[in-house]
């Protein structure tokens, strides 16, 4: 189980190289967003994406423009939906859906601020320091798998407590 970082800078190269086509895809895909937090994994209950939703209604007022990225699949998505539409950001909240090809993954990392993983965390908050994503997620790190460890808190990302107080 790992990532081919030469696959994730292969996918990234042109991108880097060309920072105006990057911008311009931002822009077609994201419009005036600002910042971006980008999910990406498996959506279920576990990953707790509804902390992150929560997360950015929290930012809402100081930040209008915060967008979250969600590239992955899974069951729970449409109570994840509901609950952006309940919090009044399901226009925040961006669906990609699945997306395995690098090259699809590559501008959407590349336009985001930080990786979000909220609990749960593994090879996915490795992609994101490939392409050199800070990351948040939250504690405790033993509701994470081993990958949390390469999180340095307040280095390369954040540990964050749980407004909600669950584990």
């Amino acid at each position: 189980n790992g990532l081919d970082s030469r696959r994730i800078e292969g996918a990234a190269a042109p991108w880097r190289q060309d920072p105006d086509a990057l911008a311009r895809w931002r822009e077609s895909n994201l419009g005036d967003a600002g910042p971006v937090m980008i999910y990406i994994g498996r959506i279920q209950p576990e990953n707790r994406l509804d902390l992150a939703i929560e997360g950015l209604a929290a930012l809402r007022p100081s930040h209008p423009g915060a967008r979250l990225v969600i590239i992955g699949a899974g069951a729970p998505e449409g109570d994840l939906r509901r609950l952006a539409a309940e919090r009044g950001v399901s226009e925040q909240v961006i669906w990609v859906g699945e997306r395995y090809d690098e090259a699809e993954i590559a501008p959407w990392m590349l336009s985001a601020d930080v990786l979000v993983y909220p609990s749960n965390a593994g090879l996915s908050l490795i992609h994101g320091f490939n392409y050199g994503l800070p990351a948040i997620a939250c504690a405790p790190r033993a509701a994470h798998n081993p990958e949390i460890w390469a999180l340095d808190d307040g280095r390369n990302g954040r540990i964050a407590e749980r407004a909600d107080g669950t584990a």
